[in-house]
């Protein structure tokens, strides 16, 4: 493993890809941008051929907190983002990671920093249990690399719906692409009809979608579960 991979991430944008101007399918608008961010510094660090693909979690795991409010031609960060996500290496290594991601008063990252959460070194996440699978494309519908999946976990038996889990994932290489929605302990309690949907923004803005929400079992909280868009 390379330390490219693990070692703190931080950067400075100047320009951010189209498809992540869009939030179809998050409930957190600026967290596709802030992916964004990551995602283009990995490619430039693509000669390490360990990376396959970072994502990046939504609710209930984000904060999003006011830096300061709009001034006249201010060019200074608006928002603050917190938050966790993971790192998937192409070995399929699994790698928790915090961010933390600056946004503009343009909806702009002016600033990411993503840091691995190595259990090696004593650093873990708060306490979850993992809904985790792949995203794949019918036969037939190529699904390009630099795709951004959107991917959204709910609980169907409140009104309104509630999203449990969310996640956005920027995927390197062509292909399914992984994902591990995070849920907070107890979330998937007997009673509750859950459901997952997602949609997958491809470069240039094409989008690939499930056919309907897929209903989830318990036996889907126990293993990995293969989802197809077309």
């Amino acid at each position: 493993m390379r330390h490219g991979l693990v070692g703190p991430v931080l950067l400075l944008l100047s320009a951010t890809p189209c498809f992540a101007q869009e939030a179809a399918g998050i409930s957190t608008p600026v967290l596709p941008s802030c992916l964004a961010g990551v995602s283009l510094d990995e490619r430039r660090t693509s000669a390490d051929a360990a990376y396959g693909a970072v994502a990046l979690d939504g609710l209930p795991w984000l904060k999003v907190g006011d830096i300061e409010k709009k001034k006249a031609g201010s060019q200074k960060p608006a928002l603050r983002v917190v938050g966790t996500g993971t790192w998937w290496l192409l070995d399929g290594t699994a790698l928790p990671l915090r961010f933390v991601c600056l946004i503009d008063h343009s909806g702009r990252p002016t600033k990411v920093q993503a840091n691995p959460q190595l259990p090696s070194e004593g650093n873990t996440l708060p306490p979850h249990s993992l809904v985790a699978g792949t995203v794949a494309s019918v036969p037939g519908v190529p699904m390009s690399g630099d795709s951004e999946l959107r991917i959204q976990l709910f609980d169907l038996s409140a009104s309104p719906a509630a999203v449990l889990a969310e996640q956005v994932v920027h995927a390197s290489q062509p292909g399914p692409i992984p994902f591990a929605l995070r849920l907070v302990p107890g979330a998937a309690q007997a009673g509750r009809e859950l459901a997952i949907n997602a949609i997958v923004v491809q470069q240039g803005g094409g989008q690939l979608r499930l056919k309907q929400p897929r209903p989830l079992t318990g036996a889907d909280l126990k293993a990995p579960i293969s989802l197809v868009v077309e």
